[in-house]
């Protein structure tokens, strides 16, 4: 079976591109081509869809999708290597997310410091349902993930060559082929070739161990990315892909962990995968996927040391062992079960397929005593009799669970009740409820020796918690109606009940919960962490429940010391009711927590949700309006464009960052070079005259006087006495003199410098003139002898003689015309004008004009030649001024 393709990823070209011309590779970023550029952007979709699948799989578990699952399904994916260096990156990213000083003033790829952008992958998340609760910091890790995986690409595909001149698809293609990390990633095939070359078994230790460069060799040629390495062999129990008994099977698993915990190998993960214990049943599981048609040997000593039973295309048993261990470690067990080899097969073989790893019991861990052990068994055999639906046993199950009875904790921190809500048993909720079980015991946190199964993401949950992530309604009312505390979970770090239904959008739930006391105005400290969000109402908001919270915002506030105005606020904002109605004005606790609500929505575009905020009253920051206003675009709501066009002048001024320059004005260009409708267009240059801002037209100051300091006089413009020269203008003789002419001008001095023809007379030299007309070339003569000039009356001329002016070099001429051109200025004019100033090189006149046309862009933006002008579209060489022009 094939990966599907996908027809919307959540990053562009432009991403794809700033993250190898960012990265590793950015020497040779000039040598990549477009085409190869786009041709990687494709590829990402196969391990975004790898990592995905198995994200989907593993959040079935808990109902959640935070960093564990996807940083387990990185490890599923990618190879150990790989893995290891996006768990840095993504660390790095989540840091810097976290201790972000101003966490609603930059986008969560700005605060992450990466490139793709976070926003959009957590909106693509949510549409893909890849679990019913998503937080930020999956997007986050993901995000690095993608990005690690297109520059190590790249990086890989230069450094396996001699000389790079041209990188092509060509280029990425043969290194992928050739790389046993590249080529399972980005095989077309729903499962992974794992250890695999297009050749091949990969038949040395390049996977599990890091490489070291020969020690003989010169220290240029050991920098020199194509240094040989060193390639010790793979022993063969490492890519055994067939046995035929259990004891055979069982001597290589060991041998392999012993290898993997040697000296030369050991690393964090293979240290991982050397210390699992494999239960029996995980052993007959997996010899049912490896059994081989092989007579049975009884010298397994000898296989090991002489046989190689491999086949290119069966999983190396040392693959089995990482994609099963990797499960057994994020259930936070120390075996590997048979569930945990199934899940390794569907992965590693095709047309192999199991159903995901529900929530159940488990009831053995090697770190527990013998005492501990007994009792783990006993409690999981109670538990099973409870849930095996015969209710005659559940006297008998109540005895066996132990001395706590009905109210046990087993190795996952959970008790009966626990376990009976998260799978949706109403009878044993109810036949637990009237034993009298503790309604609001709670998840304890790990401990290696009582709970060491105990997952991050549930410490502190109670019943209630269990029922919600399954979102049953009826459970929750029972428990509730039994007495349990909706708020018993808060402040233990973890997702309240309520946090729980407003994630997934169970508004059946959030009412139940709010009704029987839940506090929805409990906030949580900012970041990545178990939440992600500091409050139920940027929960609803990110995840776009817009109903849920609306529902929250319907409940009162509740009445605290804390949430009191303050006579200065009061002072300062008038009366704490609004003018329009009874509704109180937003104290700033309630403005924190409704900007956070927005800044999430406005990040993952849900545009109905950030104009609705904006309505009750809760101001815009600038990155909030920008993300805002292109999901509003992009999404064709034409109409909540054009409010937050208008809506632009409430924004303050002091923010208008480093970032607004590089992500909004990319947004308004954006709109500007797309938008067909005029009113729209309209409402855009208001915008970007606000930017502008109301400061007046920038001067245009005189230059000195470029006159030579022995002035003839007006005189002898175009006078034949003592003249030296002629200059034959439009066909028409001009007499000049070549001492002053000389001085004057640059231009002047060469061309009576090469001998020029003679007139008909033969005793004077005669120069022609082309491209310039006769009044325009008497301007310039009149400037030359006195210093001064007659100033054009049509704008057009003023252009002509600025063109004139820039051919003979004579600056204070030229600046002159670009001060008559800007006091006479007007939206007609202003283009022409730009394009001369931009051709002659006038650049006050430049700054000038783009000002001018920023001033007054409302006016002028319905003019196409000002759109083409822009965006590049007309004639990139502007011609001389003139009345075409």
């Amino acid at each position: 079976p094939l990966l599907p393709r996908i027809d919307d990823v959540p990053w562009c070209l432009n991403d794809v591109s700033k993250v190898l011309r960012l990265g590793r590779a950015r020497e040779h970023f000039r040598a990549i081509s477009p085409q190869t550029i786009e041709r990687i952007s494709f590829m990402l979709q196969r391990p975004l869809l790898r990592i995905v699948r198995e994200a989907r799989r593993l959040a079935l578990r808990h109902e959640r999708l935070s960093k564990a699952e996807i940083q387990t399904s990185v490890r599923l994916v990618l190879s150990l290597s790989m893995s290891r260096s996006c768990a840095v990156l993504a660390s790095k990213a989540l840091s810097m997310y976290s201790m972000c000083g101003e966490p609603f003033l930059k986008s969560k790829r700005a605060r992450s410091g990466l490139v793709f952008p976070v926003g959009r992958i957590f909106r693509w998340l949510l549409d893909m349902k890849v679990a019913c609760r998503v937080y930020d910091a999956a997007a986050i890790y993901l995000a690095a993930t993608l990005e690690y995986i297109a520059e190590e690409t790249i990086y890989r595909a230069v450094t396996t060559r001699e000389v790079i001149d041209h990188v092509v698809p060509e280029t990425v293609e043969k290194c992928v082929n050739m790389d046993p990390d590249l080529w399972s990633l980005y095989q077309p095939y729903c499962h992974l070739l794992s250890g695999r070359t297009c050749y091949g078994i990969v038949e040395t230790l390049e996977p599990y161990a890091v490489t070291k460069v020969k020690r003989t060799l010169s220290p240029s040629l050991e920098r020199s990315p194509v240094a040989p390495k060193t390639h010790k062999p793979l022993e063969p129990c490492f890519v055994t892909t067939c046995v035929t008994s259990i004891s055979e099977l069982k001597e290589l698993i060991a041998h392999v962990q012993k290898r993997l915990g040697s000296e030369s190998l050991l690393t964090k993960d293979n240290r991982a995968l050397s210390s699992l214990a494999w239960l029996p049943v995980a052993l007959q599981t997996l010899l049912y996927f490896m059994t081989c048609s092989h007579q049975v040997d009884v010298d397994i000593t000898g296989i090991l040391a002489n046989t190689k039973r491999s086949h290119s295309h069966l999983p190396p048993l040392v693959e089995w062992i990482r994609v099963a261990s990797i499960h057994a470690e994020h259930r936070a067990s120390g075996v590997v079960d048979d569930d945990d080899v199934r899940q390794a097969a569907r992965l590693l073989m095709p047309f192999t397929d199991c159903e995901p790893r529900l929530l159940s019991s488990q009831c053995w861990s090697p770190g527990l005593s013998p005492s501990a052990s007994i009792a783990a068994c006993q409690f999981d055999m109670g538990l099973r009799m409870l849930l095996c639906g015969k209710r005659e046993l559940a006297p008998q199950a109540l005895t066996t669970l132990g001395p706590e009875k009905i109210n046990a904790i087993d190795q996952q921190g959970m008790t009966p009740l626990m376990h009976a809500c998260a799978q949706g048993d109403v009878d044993l909720v109810k036949l637990l409820l009237d034993n009298h079980a503790y309604l609001d015991s709670q998840v304890p946190h790990r401990d290696a020796q009582r709970y060491p199964q105990v997952a991050a993401a549930v410490q502190g949950w109670t019943a209630i918690c269990y029922a919600v992530m399954i979102g049953h309604v009826y459970i929750c009312q029972m428990l509730l109606d039994a007495g349990a505390n909706p708020n018993a979970s808060q402040g233990t770090g973890a997702d309240a009940a309520l946090q729980l239904a407003v994630a997934a959008g169970h508004y059946d739930l959030v009412s139940l919960l709010c009704a029987r006391g839940a506090d929805p105005h409990v906030t949580w400290a900012l970041g990545p962490g178990k939440t992600g969000f500091g409050s139920t109402f940027a929960t609803a908001a990110a995840c776009g429940h817009r109903k849920v919270l609306r529902k929250l915002l319907a409940e009162p506030p509740p009445a605290r010391d804390s949430d009191m105005m303050s006579l200065e606020e009061i002072l300062s904002e008038g009366s704490p009711v609004s003018k329009g109605g009874n509704s109180p004005k937003l104290n700033r606790k309630r403005m924190k927590v409704l900007q956070e609500a927005m800044y999430h929505s406005s990040e993952h575009g849900f545009v109905e949700i950030a104009m609705e905020l904006r309505s009750l009253g809760v101001p815009w920051s600038l990155h909030c309006w920008t993300q805002t206003l292109y999901h509003a675009y992009e999404q064709g709501q034409t109409a909540h464009a054009r409010c937050l066009f208008r809506d632009f002048q409430s924004i303050p001024v002091n923010e208008y960052t480093v970032e607004f320059c590089e992500d909004g004005l990319a947004v308004l260009f954006h709109i500007f070079r797309e938008c067909e409708d005029l009113s729209l267009m309209k409402d855009l240059a208001s915008v970007f005259s606000a930017c502008f801002g109301d400061e007046p037209l920038p001067t245009i100051e005189e230059l000195p006087s470029t006159a030579p300091k022995i002035r003839i006089g007006a005189d002898y413009v175009n006078n034949q006495e003592m003249s030296d020269v002629t200059f034959v203008v439009e066909g028409e003789p001009f007499y000049g003199h070549k001492i002053i002419l000389a001085t004057a001008s640059p231009r002047f001095k060469q061309m009576l410098t090469i001998k020029p023809s003679e007139n008909s007379e033969g005793h004077v030299p005669c120069i022609e003139i082309t491209d310039i007309k006769y009044d325009i070339f008497t301007h310039v003569i009149r400037y030359v002898y006195s210093g001064k000039t007659q100033d054009p009356q049509e704008h057009w001329r003023v252009l002509e003689l600025m063109h004139a002016a820039h051919y003979f070099m004579l600056a204070g001429l030229r600046r002159h015309c670009e001060r008559l051109t800007a006091d006479r200025m007007n939206v007609t004019n202003a283009i022409p004008a730009y394009k001369c100033a931009k051709c002659y090189e006038a650049k006050e006149l430049l700054e000038y004009c783009e000002c001018f046309m920023l001033a007054n862009l409302e006016t002028m933006i319905g003019d196409k030649t000002l759109r083409d002008l822009v965006l590049g579209e007309a004639g990139r060489t502007v011609s001389k001024g003139g009345r075409g022009n």
